[in-house]
This record gives structure tokens, C-alpha cells and sequence, in this order.
């Protein structure tokens, strides 16, 4: 390779921040959209998976994704390359993974089996991987070996991508050697080009079915054949044809169609789409230069690869969307739509981690290890108590932000939306009283930031009655400590006698736990924020005719709705831009303020005092009050100019890219 390619290849990847990223299958557009890729539709996929965990391979991206693995941070432009070549040639999802070796490799590629539908091991050396293959030999899914040299058959770019073509289409178990001697032997070409993939696929899928190792009835001739129509028009297409899911009206038949139809709502997407082989072939040739500059300045990984953008939506799927404890494989289509509304709305490349693993400090060793890969932690569905304990160790240990998004996000939206409801109410926050129903991860967090905020008098209430310091039932550590500075009059009972009275109601809980007669008996004109999902505490028409001034729920057919993407993408893109180590209070309270504030004073009125999910102007806006907040709390390690960030996020939202 010349010294001006060397050159190019470095100038290439810095000014696009890596060669991978992602991208959604659908964009969204509208409310409708918006609520069969995430919440309510995403919840049908998920139910399905549950029941069978087979079916993750027909309902989200496992069919077609593969985490590329290395252990060294300085690797990471290679998996880069490796990914790039994947997409661009085979049509596959290559998904970078740097996993610290102080920890077990296997055991944490055991646990992060529900995400992936293979594992390459191209970071590392031959005995490793050879362990760690042995090891995961029961997984269900093929574990590649590494190339080994410039010689290994699975070095070489006219044999890699059409291999795993086949393994995926055919969802093998195992890659034995004469597989990749078969994609070895199907290459005859002296030049390399893009007529090869499928050729090389197809010879690979006609010795898999021969061996009896095929799990599906798809033949080497088809596979070829798609393929072949991929790299013309750039759409895999689906072998079988699904039905048509905008058919149907809304309901969980035209969810299950449209997620069965995609397969994943997300893929990953090449940051340069070149249409010369030569090109390809220079691109991935280039990484060995990228990885001597890193060697020699660590930071430098930051901007030459695609870690300053990436975020891992982490789950383990305790408390998915209502569903609760159905688990970490069932909680992909949730992980995977999340990942949409990042990128949609915040341009972030986020991508699932599903860690099968029951004990917190498992978990927390799990996205220790694989940090290096990513810019940003964002936890997702985990259940209360073990989520506060997660977050607080992880941001601990790690040098980059971690971010609950079911505590604080909800917690920036519901900020939000209460200073416009004050406003509407011609009230400040210091002189509202405030309850709650519902004391998890999300009631336990809203509590702590409108008190941080300037609320003065909260009461929170969970299935037992009303908390208070020194209940001795059916409390925990969380709660101990909300209890403390929370319910000064020790007010017991239950929800009614602690809405007796109070100002606003805050519900993260359950369906119907409201009555008419609780808000008649609250103080005059309450506000009610009933965001049970998918059906609220008391709905709008009942709480509005029994005297309510201002009502908010968690559906997107209502008015004002309090919606978590109104914060988590621009609150993610302000905290990457700036390189954030942590997002702190004030950060959180720049956010709400800056979302509040879009509402004009001429605008605000009961049916309009939150903007709506699919409003433009909030993640620019919020971006930009994240990075300054960050920039004046310290948190921050790159000084950016806040505007230059809202007007980046901008440009990206109505231009894409």
C-alpha cells in the first residue's frame, strides 16, 4: 500500500468517525411509526420470542448480525474493516466488539449470546480462540475462528463475506473446516470482485446442506441469487415472501407482520458506499495504519474509529415495556427499536447488548469489559433494585457516561412536562405537593430530580401504602433512602388519603389505579400525570371531567405525551459531542428546561404543554443544553461549542447523515 493511500485511508476514517455505523429499516416519520418500531407495537415480537426463542431469529436482527470480537482497543479499526467488507460485499451486520481480556472472553460471549447470530473472533490470537470455540461449541450459533495471517483463507475479501452469507441463511451451529476450504476452493478468480460473494455463498451452502449441518430449507442457489440482487440494488430481500403488514389495521397482528416482515428493525450501515472493488479492497487494507496511530495515541480512537458515536443499549431483560421479567433474548425487538429512536433522532449509532446473566455484578462485569467499544452506556429495562446498584458501579469504574434511561430520562420528560403545567397553572414548583404512585427505578428517580429542581413537598406511594421514614414493610435500600427526604408529615395510608388534598399526581404504576373521586378530592385544579402504559392510571376524558387543569400520559394518541426520545437522543448526542465522564444533575435539569421551553407562553394550553416525540426542534435543542451544562459542570472533556452541536444535530435530522 502506497504512502498516499496509507494517508487517504487515515483522512478517510476521521472525517467519518469510522467506517460502520447503523441505520433503521423504516424511517419514522409519524406517531404511527414511531409506536409499532418501539412501544406499543414492539411488544407483540417480543411476547413471541418468549415463547419460543427460536423465533428471535425471524423477528429481529439475530438472523443477519455478527459481533466481531478482539480483546485489544487498538484493534478496533480492524473489526471496523472486517465489518465494513461484511456489509458492502455480503449484505451481513458486522458488529464491532472489543472485550477486555481481564475478564473471561468466553463467559462474556456466553452471555451475550441473545444478541447475536454469530461470533467472529477476528481480534484475537489462534489459542484464545480456539478456547473460547470449544467453550461456546453449545451456544447454538457458529463461532468463527480468527485470520490467522495474510495467508488464512478468512483474511482474503473473495472468501469472508460470501462464507458467513451461507452460515447465516442457512442458521448453522457450526463452521467446520471443510466449509471454509469449500469457500477457499470456490474462489478462482485472479482479481477480486464483486462477483465473487455470491459465488463463494453459494458453494458454502451447497457443502453445508450435503453435510446435513443446514437448519433451514433455503438453497445455495437461492442464497446466490440474493445476493447477487443485494450488491445491484443494495435491499436484501427476504426469501420468503411476508404479507403485506400496512394490510391491516393497527393491532398486534400488523406488529407481528411488520417486525416478521424486517427482521430487526435496525441494521448496521458503511459509512462509504464505494462501487470499485480497487476502492473496497484499499478501505480494508487500510486499518494496520489506523491502528499504529492509536497504538501510539490511545485518544486518537475518539476520532479515527467508530467508538466516539456508539452506544450500547443494555438490558437484561427484567422489566421490559410492562411485560416484566421475560428476559434478555425476548428483549431484543425492544433493544433493537430503542436503537432506532437514537439514531432517528439523536444520530447516534446505538446497538442491542442483551446479557443473559441473573446477578448484578455479572452484569456489571459484562459492560465493563466490552466499554472500550463504546462512546456511551445507556441501561435499558432493568428491574429495581438491582438498576440503581448497576448504574452506580459501572459509572464508577468506567471513563465514559452511564445513563438509566428509565430513571432519568423519564425523569427529564416528566421535569419537563411539570413546569409547563405549573406555568398553565399559574404556580411555581417550590409551592406544588406533589404524589406519587409508583416507587420503582423511574418513581424513585422523577422524586429525586424534581426535589433537586426545587420541589419541596413529595410523597411517594407503592403497592404497601404511602413510604415513609422508618415503614418497616416491603421496603429496600432505594426506598430507605427516598424516605428520608421525602413525606415530611408522615402522611400513611394509601394512595387516596395521599392525594388528599396534594396538587399533582405523578403516575409510574398501573392501570386504573385512579378514580374519579381521588382527584375530585385532590387540591383545585390538579394535575394529573397518568403514564401507565399502554393504559394509563385514569384516563384524560375522566380525570378532565372530575376537575383536572392538566393531564399527561405515556400514549402517543393523546395529548402530551411524556415520552422518554423527547430527551435520551439529544441528551446522548450533546453528552458524546462533549465527551462527557458522567451526566449530572445539572445537565438533567438543562435538558428539562430547554424541552419546557419550546412551549411558547402564546401556545401553552391544556391540550399542548409538552411537545410532541416527533417535534424536530427538541433533540437540537436539548443537545446543545446538555453540552453547555456538561462544559459548566466540568463533566465535559472536549470543548465544543454548544451551538455547532445543535446546529450539527440539525442538519442531520433534516438531511440525514
Amino acid at each position: 500500500m502506497t504512502q498516499d493511500v496509507q494517508l487517504q485511508a487515515i483522512n478517510i476514517r476521521k472525517r467519518l468517525g469510522g467506517l460502520i455505523g447503523v441505520r433503521p429499516k423504516i424511517p419514522v416519520r409519524d406517531n404511527f411509526a414511531l409506536s409499532v418500531v418501539y412501544t406499543p407495537g414492539v411488544a407483540e415480537p417480543c411476547r413471541q420470542i418468549a415463547e419460543d426463542p427460536e423465533r428471535s431469529f425471524a423477528y429481529t436482527w439475530r438472523w443477519n448480525a455478527v459481533a466481531l470480537v478482539g480483546s485489544q482497543p487498538e484493534k478496533l479499526p480492524v473489526l471496523e474493516s472486517y465489518a465494513f467488507a461484511l456489509k458492502v460485499l455480503a449484505g451481513v451486520d458486522g458488529v464491532p466488539l472489543i472485550v477486555d481480556s481481564e475478564r473471561d472472553i468466553a463467559e462474556t460471549l456466553r452471555a451475550l449470546v441473545p444478541t447475536y447470530g454469530a461470533y467472529w473472533l477476528a481480534g484475537l490470537g489462534s489459542g484464545e480462540a480456539e478456547r473460547i470455540q470449544n467453550e461456546l461449541a453449545e451456544s447454538g450459533i457458529p463461532v468463527f475462528p480468527p485470520p490467522n495471517g495474510a495467508d488464512s483463507e478468512l483474511a482474503d475479501l473473495s472468501v469472508f463475506p460470501g462464507l458467513f452469507r451461507a452460515a447465516l441463511d442457512l442458521r448453522l451451529a457450526d463452521v467446520p473446516p471443510r466449509l471454509i476450504d469449500a469457500a477457499a476452493r470456490a474462489f478462482e478468480e485472479e482479481a477480486f470482485s464483486f462477483a465473487v460473494a455470491p459465488q463463494v455463498a453459494q458453494a458454502v451452502a451447497d457443502e453445508a446442506v450435503e453435510a446435513g449441518l443446514a437448519r433451514t430449507e433455503v438453497t445455495g442457489e437461492q442464497i446466490a441469487c440474493r445476493l447477487r440482487s443485494y450488491l445491484e440494488t443494495g435491499q436484501l430481500d427476504p426469501f420468503d415472501e411476508c404479507e403485506d403488514w400496512l394490510s391491516t389495521g393497527p393491532g398486534t397482528e400488523q406488529a407481528r407482520r411488520f417486525h416478521r416482515r424486517l427482521a430487526g428493525a435496525l441494521e448496521t450501515r458503511p459509512k462509504l458506499d464505494p462501487r470499485d472493488p480497487a476502492r473496497v479492497s484499499d478501505l480494508f487494507n487500510g486499518a494496520g495504519e489506523i491502528v499504529t496511530a492509536i497504538s501510539e495515541s490511545p485518544e486518537r480512537a475518539d476520532e479515527l474509529t467508530c467508538r466516539t458515536n456508539m452506544v450500547a443499549v443494555v438490558t437484561d431483560g427484567s422489566a421490559v415495556l410492562g411485560m416484566g421479567d421475560i428476559g434478555a433474548g425476548a428483549a431484543l425487538p425492544v433493544m433493537l427499536g430503542k436503537s432506532v429512536l437514537f439514531k432517528t433522532f439523536g444520530g447516534c449509532d446505538a446497538v442491542p447488548v442483551c446479557i443473559a446473566a441473573d446477578d448484578p455484578g455479572e452484569i456489571v462485569d459484562i459492560v465493563t469489559a466490552i466499554a472500550p467499544t463504546f462512546g456511551g452506556i445507556n441501561l435499558e429495562d432493568i428491574s429495581a433494585p438491582r438498576c440503581f446498584e448497576i448504574e452506580r458501579e459501572l459509572q464508577r469504574r468506567l471513563d465514559i457516561f452511564v445513563f438509566h434511561d428509565d430513571q432519568h430520562g423519564t425523569a427529564v420528560i416528566t421535569l419537563a412536562a411539570l413546569l409547563n403545567a405549573a406555568r398553565l397553572a399559574g404556580k411555581s414548583l417550590d409551592e406544588l405537593t406533589v404524589t406519587f404512585n409508583g416507587a420503582g427505578a423511574a418513581g424513585i428517580a422523577v422524586s429525586k430530580l424534581l426535589l433537586t429542581a426545587g420541589v419541596e413537598d413529595v410523597i411517594l406511594c407503592d403497592r404497601t401504602g404511602a413510604i415513609y421514614d422508618g415503614r418497616d414493610q416491603n421496603m429496600n435500600p432505594a426506598k430507605e433512602e427516598i424516605a428520608r427526604t421525602t413525606n415530611r408529615n408522615r402522611v400513611s395510608g394509601g394512595l387516596a388519603e395521599a392525594l388528599r388534598g396534594r396538587d399533582v399526581f405523578i403516575g409510574l404504576s398501573v392501570a386504573g389505579a385512579v378514580t374519579p373521586d381521588m382527584v375530585r378530592a385532590m387540591a383545585p385544579n390538579p394535575i394529573i400525570f397518568a403514564m401507565a402504559n399502554p393504559v394509563p392510571e385514569i384516563m384524560p376524558i375522566q380525570a378532565y371531567e372530575a376537575g383536572a387543569a392538566a393531564v399527561a400520559t405515556g400514549r402517543s394518541d393523546f395529548p402530551n405525551q411524556v415520552n422518554n426520545c423527547l430527551g435520551f437522543p439529544g441528551i446522548f448526542r450533546g453528552a458524546l459531542d462533549v465527551k462527557a465522564r458522567a451526566i449530572d444533575d445539572p445537565m438533567k435539569l438543562a435538558a428539562a428546561e430547554a424541552i419546557a421551553g419550546l412551549v411558547a407562553d402564546d401556545e401553552l394550553r391544556r391540550e399542548y404543554f409538552v411537545p410532541s416525540a416527533m417535534d424536530l426542534r427538541v433533540p437540537p435543542a436539548v443537545a446543545e443544553a446538555i453540552a453547555e451544562a456538561a462544559i459548566q459542570s466540568g463533566a465535559a472533556r472536549a470543548d465544543v461549542d454548544p451551538a455547532d452541536i445543535a446546529l450539527c444535530t440539525k442538519q442531520f435530522l433534516y438531511r440525514g447523515g
